[in-house]
């Protein structure tokens, strides 16, 4: 990896943790409490709280994000939410999202302790906005979801926008985790005395919604890859991309034509493949 990746990473990562009032509680290789000499991770401490949650946030030694994630505070490894493991480089390694029934909101944070992005949940999963923050607190984007899947708006990821997995602790204790809606319906009884009025209303025109998945690029306003999607098609498939590079540059810009018939894949066009850290750009790979 090239330096110039490596001191990207570096201006993202300074100053955080360290410069602010905190105390650490640090670990060996096997994740065993150790003193900071013998330290290859360490944690904040203490631990933000959300109801019975616990926000773990922990880096390795070099102050490299390591991972970020709710967790019960009863048991660390029942996680809750969006959760989050980076490679040694900073940039995400693995990201995943549970079922929460703990906390309307969860709120997330850049590695200097600013807010990240809040996002609301109902009956375990994700329902209402998602915002996702610049660091100086801006809104860089806003998306609505409903039950779980995204109808309007703006999000950093739709790939697994309905793949949730269960954390069995939290979950045997809501039974609304799954519940199918209850839809009620009110129904006019009509006799043959009734009488019967027909009346033709005409259909108003509503603005076609749109769900746009984004990917900015770090320490930036600007968007680095836009993908646009029909969230009435149930297969979320894609039907327009857009690229730039750090200064704004178009570098492509991809209609229906350009993706497989019935898929994410880009059949006539270039695929971007991005080193990403909190779904922020950093580099092209």
């Amino acid at each position: 990896m090239n330096n110039k990746i490596l001191n990207l990473i570096l201006i993202f990562t300074v100053g955080c943790s360290f410069s602010q009032n905190k105390d650490f509680k640090y670990f060996d290789k096997n994740w065993q409490e150790t003193i900071k000499d013998k330290a290859f991770f360490y944690r904040i401490m203490p631990s933000k709280k959300i109801d019975n949650l616990v926000l773990i946030e922990d880096f390795y030694i070099n102050k490299t994000p390591q991972f970020q994630g709710y967790s019960l505070e009863s048991d660390e490894n029942s996680h809750v939410g969006d959760i989050v493991w980076y490679d040694e480089n900073g940039f995400d390694s693995s990201v995943y999202q549970y079922y929460n029934v703990s906390a309307p909101v969860l709120t997330y944070y850049y590695p200097n302790g600013k807010k990240l992005r809040t996002v609301e949940y109902k009956k375990g999963k994700k329902d209402g906005f998602t915002i996702l923050y610049h660091q100086d607190g801006t809104v860089l984007m806003k998306g609505k979801y409903l039950e779980g899947k995204p109808v309007e708006g703006d999000f950093e990821d739709i790939s697994t926008w309905d793949d949730y997995r269960r954390n069995e602790s939290e979950v045997e204790t809501d039974s609304t985790i799954d519940a199918d809606p209850v839809v009620v319906s009110s129904v006019e009884v009509i006799t043959k005395d009734s009488p019967v009025e027909v009346t033709t209303m005409p259909k108003k025109k509503t603005a076609k919604k749109i769900v746009k998945q984004k990917i900015f690029w770090i320490n930036s306003k600007q968007v680095a890859q836009e993908k646009w999607y029909d969230p009435e098609n149930y297969r979320m498939y894609p039907y327009k991309q857009m690229n730039y590079d750090v200064n704004g540059k178009l570098l492509q810009s991809i209609d229906k034509s350009g993706f497989e018939e019935y898929g994410n894949r880009i059949s006539n066009g270039i695929f971007y493949c991005y080193y990403l850290q909190n779904k922020f750009a950093v580099a092209i790979k």
